[in-house]
């Protein structure tokens, strides 16, 4: 169970650094998506991405190990 609080503490960290990121970056002007809907790519993208890498990277560290 521990590798699930893991996972989901690097996905919320991936998850405001990329929020961050593209809202600093991100202007009103690029067409035809609109600063909300990039953020949100961007926020399930960084969630998905560090929650995934850390519980398959930590099972995979586990399984070479038995």
């Amino acid at each position: 169970m521990q590798t699930h609080g893991k996972a989901l503490g690097n996905g919320a960290l991936s998850f405001a650094i990329s929020l961050t990121v593209v809202l600093t970056v991100a202007d009103e002007s690029d067409e035809p998506w609109d600063r909300g809907d990039v953020a949100v790519a961007a926020g399930v993208s960084g969630f998905l991405s560090g929650a995934c890498t850390s519980y398959f990277g930590d099972n995979w560290d586990r399984a070479r190990r038995n």
